[in-house]
């Protein structure tokens, strides 16, 4: 109604504010799909709509500005300009999408049980240009996703079974930002008694069909500044009398911006010839005459770059960086020591990825 109103007030046919209409959800369109300088906006326009603008470059700049400020003004949306271009930072009340529960939900298991697999990166990218258009507290919920899963959906996502109150203390201390305390029966552990940690957690991923909550490990002197987190898998996390969310509150903690390590290898052929899975973030791929593929990208997690860089087998050769060279060096010499020695194999201390 208001937009009726507020065109029906001004001079000019009712063609005119038709054309005024359709001029602004034109260019509504082209914002979301991504950034455009004004050139770009209003060739977008005058592609569908020729004759949109006047030819007058003075003219036509004056009917942009009103066009860009009739978008703010009755579509309530919110436009940043940067380096030339304008940009849809908040789609406003009329095109923002909001999701029911379920689909919600749906959102979530998708990017939980798709770490780990080929082009995940490309699932997230799908994930985020669907939340850019949520309303802020659907935003806000996708950005802590183990607060949206039930035990209905935890069933399916580690088929080793996590009790219900293991869960909601690990999600009750990462919300409350309290250190979780804990006994933790890991297979590593010979003696098969359990272990007793106090964390500060950090974060809740999913890989290779389990839950793990990433934490820092208490004490230490200063939990701020350590690096990566130590590793706990949640079904390990015993459902007794020393499963407590303490009172002590966590101050910030890196995760917040969590490092981000070089990953940079090669793919020998055949693999190299295929097309290349993007299991990491900023993911550049050359492929060459020779038939071998040169990739570069970023992880937060090295311990998932290593065990995706060692499912290429003989066909990778990793290049760096320099964390990940290291513990591809470790990992490899390991399995090269172990080969055919079976049963002769003594048990040896190894970092499994910063897992306990």
């Amino acid at each position: 109604m208001t937009l009726t109103f507020k065109l029906a007030r001004g001079r000019g046919n009712r063609a005119g504010h038709q054309s005024v209409i359709t001029r602004c959800l034109w260019l509504l369109n082209r914002l979301k799909q991504g950034a455009a300088s004004k050139r770009e906006l209003i060739h977008a326009v005058q592609r569908e709509l020729p004759g949109a603008y006047p030819a007058s470059p003075a003219a036509q700049r004056e009917a942009f500005k009103r066009d860009m400020r009739r978008l703010r003004r009755i579509f309530g949306i919110t436009l940043v300009y940067a380096n030339g271009k304008y940009a849809l930072e908040n789609p406003g009340p009329f095109l923002s999408l909001t999701l029911p529960p379920s689909a919600l939900d749906g959102m979530v298991a998708l990017k939980l049980t798709c770490e780990g697999q080929p082009d995940y990166a490309n699932v997230c990218c799908f994930l985020d240009a669907i939340a850019r258009w949520l309303p802020p507290e659907q935003q806000a919920a996708l950005q802590a996703p183990e607060a949206l899963v039930t035990l209905d959906i935890l069933k399916h996502l580690d088929p080793h079974p996590i009790p219900p109150r293991v869960w909601e203390h690990v999600q009750r201390a990462k919300a409350q930002k309290r250190l979780l305390q804990f006994n933790y029966l890991s297979p590593r552990y010979e003696d098969r008694k359990p272990r007793r940690f106090r964390v500060a957690p950090a974060r809740i991923v999913h890989q290779r069909g389990h839950l793990y909550l990433l934490g820092y490990v208490i004490p230490q002197p200063d939990p701020a500044a350590a690096g990566e987190p130590t590793r706990f898998r949640i079904a390990y996390i015993q459902d007794d009398d020393g499963l407590q969310v303490l009172p002590n509150v966590i101050g910030q903690l890196p995760t917040n911006k969590p490092p981000r390590y070089e990953v940079h290898y090669r793919l020998l052929p055949p693999l190299g010839r295929g097309k290349v899975s993007r299991h990491f973030e900023e993911m550049e791929v050359i492929q060459r005459e020779d038939g071998t593929a040169e990739v570069r990208g970023k992880t937060q997690d090295l311990f998932y770059a290593e065990r995706v860089l060692l499912s290429y087998g003989q066909y990778c050769v990793v290049l760096g960086g320099p964390e990940l060279l290291a513990r591809m060096r470790q990992a490899v010499e390991g399995m090269y020591r172990n080969l055919g020695a079976g049963e002769q194999v003594e048990g040896r201390k190894c970092d499994p990825g910063g897992g306990i």
